[in-house]
């Protein structure tokens, strides 16, 4: 009888895009490197954006050392992600593509596992799959942020942050995606410098498709290691949402009601004893969750230091990340204002 013949497997594009990343880039390299999935059935898409450390120089050497690769090397002169991830898309010949931060990191079996659940979850309108992400950090302040960034009450309803479970999910972190459907919804806006992902996968839910997640993905992410880079980018996370709220989730907009509700609480306490009650019954009830929250994890881990640094972590993120939304807001209607009443249409 004769051996019924295997289905060919999908060519898979693989996508960094970096800036001045380059110790992280150099490791992401070599797990792209020692995949066990067919070196024929993928090549791997490097996007610069004008880095200033040593970021292209380890791809051009990668390149170099391992010619029996398909690689290519693309310069992103507008150096944010958006335009970085759509030059790598427009060049791409696969039939999947996978995208990774340069701060993640990724198992050996990460594009082979991707792509049989990819696969087998295609009658079921999956157009993406990912995995649960383990966040970590160095040092006590890093250790204690990435505990921060895994904790439903620093993040909200995220399961990929947190759960193990699988399911069908709204988003899901460095993912496999079917690249028909960047024909179908479009590519990434370039007007967007944060939450790029999270506007795409809304047009996508949009059209009727799924996204799934799965443990048998997982990654791990390395975050910021100061307290300063840490407010930084909650802020920037709560600006860039502010802008494109029609397409979040109600998560995303909890900093900027939490901060609104208590600025308002405040100023009223000024005048009002009750509304003085009220602010000290809300600052006591917040503090004694991240307190909880700060028990669970450090029970978790083992790591009873958390006790200490958590709480104020929980208290910055959630204040950086409102306070980028509220600015967001308040500078468009002040935009509006000045060019009365009008604005500029975002381009899609």
């Amino acid at each position: 009888m004769p051996e019924t013949p295997k289905t060919p497997l999908p060519l898979v594009s693989f996508i960094i895009v970096a800036r001045n990343a380059e110790s992280h880039v150099r490791r992401l390299l070599n797990e792209f490197l020692v995949q066990d999935y067919p070196s024929p059935c993928r090549e791997l898409i490097f996007v610069d954006g004008a880095s200033e450390d040593g970021t292209r120089l380890a791809a051009q050497e990668f390149t170099q050392h391992h010619p029996e690769l398909t690689i290519t090397i693309l310069d992103n002169p507008q150096k944010t992600l958006a335009p970085g991830w759509n030059l790598a898309l427009r060049a791409a010949r696969g039939e999947i593509v996978c995208r990774l931060d340069a701060h993640a990191s990724m198992p050996p079996d990460y594009l082979r596992q991707g792509v049989a659940i990819l696969t087998a979850l295609e009658k079921e309108k999956v157009v993406c799959v990912g995995g649960p992400m383990l966040t970590q950090g160095q040092g006590t302040w890093g250790r204690s942020i990435a505990g921060v960034l895994s904790s439903p009450f620093g993040v909200g309803n995220s399961p990929f942050r947190y759960d193990r479970r699988p399911g069908f999910v709204d988003t899901v972190p460095f993912g496999l995606y079917w690249k028909w459907v960047f024909d179908q919804v479009g590519l990434f806006r370039e007007d967007l410098v944060r939450n790029q992902d999270l506007e795409l996968h809304a047009r996508i839910r949009d059209r009727g498709w799924r996204f799934y997640l799965t443990p048998e993905l997982r990654t791990t992410y390395f975050s910021r290691a100061t307290i300063s880079s840490f407010m930084r980018q909650a802020f920037d996370n709560g600006y860039w949402v502010m802008l494109t709220w029609r397409q979040s989730r109600w998560r995303h907009l909890v900093p900027f009601a939490f901060v609104g509700g208590m600025a308002g609480v405040g100023v009223a306490s000024l005048t009002w004893p009750s509304a003085r009650l009220c602010l000290y019954g809300l600052s006591a009830f917040y503090a004694g969750l991240a307190f909880l929250f700060a028990t669970k994890t450090a029970r978790q881990q083992g790591y009873w230091p958390y006790l200490l640094t958590m709480p104020p972590l929980f208290f910055l993120l959630h204040l950086s990340y409102g306070l980028g939304s509220w600015w967001a807001l308040l500078s468009r209607l002040l935009r509006c204002k000045v060019n009365g009443g009008g604005d500029r249409k975002t381009q899609r």
